[in-house]
């Protein structure tokens, strides 16, 4: 028996988490889950739905796990880089927190972690690497899997464009995703090649977020008015030289219906500048036998290598301040080296598909049930740290 207390949802990170990880660990044994958010159901995820609900504790399991949960152990999401316990401070004999984060953790964070958490499960080795310089040793790496019933390299093909030279970008639109680099190398090639396009899958449910933006040096910042979100990315798009006949803004979907979108792509570009994680979006287009251009840096670098992707390795260090306090280092992708990947794909088509088809079958190990039973044998002592 395991109590799992995360978020459960189909459009974040830490939502799809918790809900592959529940279902991987109804295979393996009893899971409760205790949630302070679960998504509403849509035609297309309504037995998900009520498959969670029915795993979901009572009131009463809730309040025992608070208070007198001696017997069964408890894996948390750690929702922020103060590293606090997500939705309830639980009462167990054996605590996991999983986390991810891109800013600087304190040495405050880790003491409070160090008294709660027995281990500190990290999305990446970067993270588990920053927790261990700071004298954390109670941490270890579980790398999120990838759905293969969705994401396969079945999906390679493309049915339509198929005279088009088709450039993907995925992840909410912030400064920390660096989809600013790839307008601006879009651009580039827009501006050079007529059977160019961009699709992008930037929709960001945070506000916050998006107006880090503003940091950019590569493009002009504005978001808001009084349209939808596809009609104010598309003005932003067209304020900096992008062709809009040339460009799909699509509008918020479920994760799993991206599957249909990459395959009709030729390659996707990921210049972030910093992934706690292993950056979701991308391990799933990989996983669908699809080639990328991405940073080399941070939680990337667990996924992408020379033989399977085409790597932007020069990068410089940019401070992010808060308050005129530094609060993180992330690796700045160099925009020319981007460009030049970019270009170098545009005219060796053959050659990204291979890098693809490898994409493809690295990938294939990235499953969810391999990350929930790394958890399982953490959990039931076969694997303590």
């Amino acid at each position: 028996m395991l109590y799992l207390i995360f978020p459960f949802g189909k459009n974040y990170g830490w939502g799809l988490f918790g809900k592959h990880l529940a279902k991987e660990f109804t295979r393996l044994g009893q899971v409760k889950l205790i949630s302070q958010h679960l998504d509403l159901p849509s035609s297309a995820n309504a037995l998900d739905y009520q498959f969670l609900l029915s795993l979901r504790a009572s009131e009463q399991e809730v309040q025992l796990v608070e208070q007198h949960n001696d017997e069964y152990p408890v894996l948390q999401l750690i929702h922020n880089h103060q590293l606090e316990p997500y939705a309830m401070r639980a009462n167990a004999p054996y605590k996991i927190g999983y986390t991810a984060f891109e800013v600087l953790v304190s040495q405050a964070s880790i003491e409070k972690a160090r008294a709660y958490f027995d281990v500190v499960a990290t999305t990446s080795s970067w993270c588990t690497e920053a927790l261990q310089e700071q004298g954390f040793k109670q941490t270890i790496t579980v790398v999120q899997g990838v759905d293969p019933a969705i994401f396969n390299p079945s999906l390679a093909d493309k049915e339509v464009f198929p005279d088009r030279f088709i450039i993907f970008s995925g992840g909410k639109f912030e400064f920390r995703k660096g989809q600013d680099i790839v307008i601006r190398a879009y651009k580039v090639l827009q501006d050079k090649y007529p059977d160019v396009m961009l699709v992008n899958a930037w929709h960001n449910l945070w506000d916050f977020s998006i107006d880090t933006m503003r940091a950019s040096p590569y493009i002009q910042f504005h978001m808001g008015g009084s349209g939808d979100y596809v009609t104010n990315m598309n003005q932003l798009l067209h304020d900096n030289g992008i062709q809009l006949d040339r460009v799909v803004t699509l509008p918020l979907m479920d994760h799993e219906a991206l599957a249909s979108i990459y395959r009709n792509t030729d390659i996707g570009i990921f210049p972030n500048r910093c992934e706690g994680g292993t950056n979701g979006v991308m391990m799933g287009y990989m996983a669908c036998g699809k080639p990328v251009i991405a940073s080399y840096s941070s939680g990337h670098k667990d996924i992408v290598r020379e033989d399977n992707a085409l790597l932007i390795k020069t990068v410089r260090p940019f401070n992010v301040l808060s308050h005129n306090e530094r609060v993180a280092v992330w690796d700045a992708p160099d925009l020319d080296e981007t460009i030049h990947h970019l270009e170098w794909a545009y005219h060796h088509r053959e050659a990204i598909r291979d890098l693809g088809r490898r994409a493809g079958a690295f990938l294939r190990t990235f499953t969810w049930k391999r990350t929930a039973e790394q958890f399982s044998r953490l959990l039931t002592q076969q694997e303590r740290i």
